[in-house]
């Protein structure tokens, strides 16, 4: 570390540092170069995969969209099922009212009629 205060000794350090980082680079690049076929081997598998899996995806989405637009219609149908029920309910009430007045009209006359009779 003497050298740290010499001038001429930090400039041989920076000449040795960039040196080696020239042969790491150069060792780096050599490594790159044998690998980058498998590297670009890799991507591709992997762009493939990730392209099949938007695929089942999007497919997915698709297919639980109509399923969706099926129920809301199904869902709508049967609302409106319910709501016609429910007015033939209300209108069979409505007659159910009429006849139970009716057949209490019909009753106390009758009743009348045998109270007269006996």
């Amino acid at each position: 570390m003497k050298s740290s205060n010499n001038p001429n000794g930090i400039k041989a350090m920076m000449i040795e540092l960039t040196y080696q980082m020239r042969e790491v680079n150069k060792k780096q690049d050599l490594i790159l170069q044998e690998e980058m076929p498998e590297l670009k081997k890799d991507v591709a598998v992997i762009k493939e995969k990730v392209h099949s899996i938007k695929g089942y995806v999007s497919n997915h989405l698709t297919d639980a969209v109509k399923a969706e637009e099926k129920y809301n219609k199904r869902l709508q149908l049967s609302e409106g099922k319910i709501a016609e029920i429910q007015t033939w309910k209300n209108k069979l009430e409505g007659k159910l009212i009429i006849l139970g007045a009716i057949a209490a009209i019909i009753g106390s006359i009758i009743g009348g009629i045998l109270l007269q009779m006996f």
